[in-house]
């Protein structure tokens, strides 16, 4: 973890700087009182002024330090969780697709909203407290062993570090308890994402099914968080018990020594105030040892999910030349499979795909994208298979649904500045209500897909995976965008339902029937073919 607090060093050592100063100023109040009982009982000849003044600058500077301490903890604590979320996203965005998609969106969200912020509380506060702590322990042992008495100093340090390993047994199996609870927290957080996006669906007669199957998850994350909850209860009152043990021994033992005379009044009193100052450190420190062990889960996860071991090292490829291929290509998704689809798409050449739905059309450009790796045979690109490649900036995907930002036109358009803004031609297909948007879901179906389109044309790939790019478009904007699809100086594939004529403005229409190309050519060539005339039959 160590690179995500270097980030946020100059805070972690500034509350270090203030919690041990802080430290001091407690460590040295006891001593105020051992030097004004010790003057009244004739002991020692302090003067007033001076224990006044002692006591008064130890206060004082403890609240300096407290508030400085305040200040840096809090920046230390936002910069460690910018830094944290920062490589994480920088990891999910960077994964291959196939990776990314092992988990629903809805998980990584979960990570960021609850682990990340488990590691933020429980992780980096518990751990500059335990430094603190340590170095606030021995500044108390070496005061109480140098001015007060040191036999008290080492009974305090025996029993403390016995109480310390005591703790450390106690907590053994919290980090595991926790992460289950972590994990079902996720769950909830999936499941309450999946009833409001689909909210059209609650009925009268719907709802309270929907309503039962959200509180199963959410009764049972309430049992996970329980039962963390009992085990933590468990181990912090074993932590309670160990610390006053601390106070039973040393009241025990002071008493002793005063009884006996083996310490003055002075010593005696400020050694009593002395077991709630040692006791606190140690309280403290097994507070943070069950903090850090219960986040031990949590921050595994999260080193591996942020490893670079995953990241997609492939060759960069900037220009297309010659042609796409499929070579054998079959093609597994779920319980659909696409066989040995062979083809050569040509540079500059249009290509329409239809075909009923599912059989295939979506699933082979999924394969082209390199969204969908399950598969057997070859893509490759100009000879160079695309599993050796980076073909980001020559293939743009454009799907039927494709997401669009909660933001504005531009942002949208260029992928916040990604991309030059170069679609003046179209001016005339983007009203004022698109180009106005502050936020680009707010637009209809249909206003999002050209929204889409336009980022499309902006990524300026010489190859382009267009699924039913149109669908929720109207009619007349539909017959606008066709020809200037067609019209594009680039490779161009494109699913589309739309059986008509206008067809003819394709290079070649490849027919798809349960998975295999069940003819291509020409449309004047295929529209009186047998496949042609399945399509059309099954989308009436």
């Amino acid at each position: 973890m160590k690179k995500y607090i270097l980030p946020v060093k100059w805070y972690v050592l500034g509350t270090i700087f203030f919690i041990i100063l802080g430290g001091v100023a407690l460590a040295f109040l006891p001593i105020s009182s051992k030097m004004l009982f010790d003057t009244l009982a004739g002991e020692a000849n302090h003067s007033y002024a001076a224990i006044i003044s002692l006591f008064v600058g130890c206060v004082v500077l403890d609240i300096a330090a407290g508030y400085g301490s305040m200040r840096m903890t809090w920046g230390s604590a936002v910069g460690f969780e910018i830094s944290l979320k920062k490589a994480f996203m920088r990891s999910v965005l960077l994964k291959p697709f196939n990776k990314f998609a092992e988990k629903d969106v809805g998980e990584h969200i979960s990570f960021i909203s609850n682990d990340i912020a488990t590691l933020d509380t429980d992780y980096l506060p518990p751990l500059i407290s335990m430094i603190t702590t340590l170095v606030s322990f021995v500044i108390y042992f070496l005061v109480i062993f140098i001015l007060v008495d040191w036999r008290i100093a080492i009974l305090l340090l025996v029993v403390s570090v016995v109480s310390v390993m005591l703790t450390k047994l106690s907590t053994q199996t919290l980090g595991d308890t926790r992460a289950r609870f972590l994990e079902a927290q996720g769950e909830y957080t999936e499941k309450v994402r999946d009833f409001l996006e689909g909210r059209r669906l609650v009925t009268p007669k719907t709802c309270e099914q929907i309503l039962s199957q959200h509180d199963k998850s959410l009764q049972a994350a309430g049992n996970k968080r329980l039962m963390f909850g009992k085990r933590k209860t468990v181990a912090l009152m074993l932590n309670g018990v160990f610390s006053y043990s601390i106070n039973v021994a040393a009241f025990i033992f002071i008493a002793y020594l005063l009884f006996t005379g083996n310490i003055t009044v002075g010593s005696g009193v400020a050694a009593i105030g002395y077991i709630e100052a040692f006791a606190q450190p140690l309280q403290d420190i097994m507070y943070n040892l069950t903090a850090l062990r219960s986040v031990r889960e949590t921050k595994r996860i999260f080193l591996a999910e942020t490893t670079d071991t995953h990241v997609n090292k492939t060759q960069s490829i900037s220009s297309f030349k010659d042609a796409l291929i499929c070579n054998n290509l079959t093609i597994r998704r779920d319980s659909f499979t696409i066989k040995s689809f062979n083809y050569t798409f040509e540079k500059g050449k249009k290509y329409a795909l239809i075909g009923s739905n599912g059989s295939g059309k979506t699933t082979l450009l999924d394969t082209i994208a390199k969204f969908h790796e399950t598969y057997e045979g070859s893509v490759s690109v100009d000879g160079t298979d695309i599993k050796t490649l980076d073909i980001s900036s020559i293939i743009t995907y454009q799907s039927q649904a494709e997401h669009v930002y909660r933001a504005n036109y531009t942002d949208n358009t260029t992928i916040f500045g990604s991309y030059l803004n170069d679609t003046s031609a179209l001016d005339s297909l983007v009203n004022q209500n698109i180009k106005q948007s502050k936020n680009c879901m707010e637009l209809s179906g249909g206003e999002r897909q050209i929204v889409s389109f336009l980022r499309t044309l902006n990524a300026n790939s010489p190859i382009l995976l267009l699924d039913e790019p149109f669908s929720a478009v109207d009619e007349n904007t539909k017959k606008q965008l066709v020809p200037l699809v067609i019209s594009l100086d680039k490779t161009i594939l494109i699913v589309t339902h739309d059986l008509t004529p206008s067809l003819a403005m394709f290079d070649d229409v490849l027919i798809f029937e349960n998975g295999r190309l069940s003819d291509s050519g020409a449309y004047d060539t295929i529209k009186n073919t047998k496949a042609f005339s399945n399509v059309l039959n099954s989308i009436r």
